[in-house]
């Protein structure tokens, strides 16, 4: 069996990208005329109601010269609408596909990603297989059709062998945080539970499986969601709980660990899955300056300096002030 991965950062910049919504692979040669394509896996995290779209190209020698121009001359979106001819399959929300009567030396694969407010999908990791033996050539040879009924059948026991096969393998490296790849996260992230995988950053995810088990414990407890938003943010948040009136816990972070509105959905996503059941939340973001009459703390995100003069000399610097006004004559 012999594959192509795609699991490293230089392996996705080898393609092409149209913004964040397409990717064009590279051109894969397999050395062999006619190569039978087998499976297509990808690892992906993506939220609800976002999709993957994947489009599958082959081609054989007598075309590459034409496709490989239009592949570096054209923008990828473009490349991509070219390229449609050459299409041998297309499947939404690919995880892990057989590919039957996929054929041609050369591949290529475009990937479409749509999301929503919370992000896009985020795709970690993809493996193209072939030159793969059938179990059928272990058959009689009245049972070795190519593309029939019975290949494709044992094709799906077959996949799940080798992907077990696979798994125990890489095992060991799996579970060892230093060494594990990204494309890995998933798996580790159902055993804790942990829902909208896509929204954590890979140093960020590291940090949270090395204290997961920690967290996991006090999942619902005011510390468990205050070491959750620290994991994430790499910032401790202050917390204050109202006294009067309805239970509220209000949850304070600086503004430089939520820099935009897309930030600062992703965070409330993330706490409220480890938000006491009973408590209802807020998020509030604490700017780096003082305002009156909004969330500004001494000592927080507001410091009280020694009296100074301020002088026009170009070495002052009066920020947010406001010098006269309509009543000044």
């Amino acid at each position: 069996m012999k594959y192509f991965v795609f699991n490293k950062p230089e392996d996705f910049q080898r393609g092409k990208w149209s913004g964040r919504e397409l990717f064009l692979s590279r051109i894969l040669d397999s050395r062999e005329a006619e190569a039978e394509w087998h499976r297509f896996t990808m690892e992906c995290s993506r939220g609800d109601n976002m999709m993957v779209l994947l489009e599958i190209f082959t081609a054989e020698q007598e075309e590459i010269d034409g496709i490989r121009k239009i592949w570096k001359e054209k923008e990828a979106g473009e490349a991509d609408r070219v390229f449609q001819k050459y299409k041998r399959a297309e499947i939404q929300n690919p995880q892990d596909i057989l590919l039957t009567r996929v054929t041609g030396r050369y591949l290529w694969f475009c990937l479409h990603m749509w999301g929503n407010n919370d992000g896009r999908p985020v795709i970690h990791a993809a493996e193209i297989f072939f030159g793969v033996k059938s179990w059928t050539e272990f058959l009689p040879e009245s049972y070795r059709e190519r593309g029939s009924f019975l290949e494709r059948y044992l094709a799906v026991f077959q996949t799940i062998y080798e992907e077990m096969e696979g798994r125990i393998d890489r095992g060991a490296a799996r579970l060892d945080l230093k060494s594990a790849d990204s494309g890995d996260f998933r798996e580790l992230a159902e055993w804790l539970d942990m829902k909208d995988i896509h929204l954590w950053k890979e140093a960020a995810l590291r940090t949270y499986f090395r204290e997961g088990a920690a967290v996991y414990r006090k999942r619902g407890t005011w510390s468990g969601m205050v070491e959750l938003a620290e994991c994430y943010t790499g910032e401790r948040p202050y917390l204050w709980e109202e006294t009067e009136g309805p239970p509220l816990l209000t949850i304070y972070v600086r503004e430089r660990v939520v820099p935009t509105d897309q930030a600062y959905n992703a965070l409330l996503k993330v706490v409220e899955e480890g938000r006491p059941a009973w408590l209802p939340i807020r998020l509030v973001v604490l700017r780096d300056y003082t305002i009156l009459g909004a969330h500004t703390y001494l000592g927080i995100n507001s410091v009280v300096r020694p009296y100074q003069m301020a002088r026009l000399d170009g070495g002052q610097m009066v920020s947010m002030a406001v010098l006269g006004g309509n009543d000044i004559e």
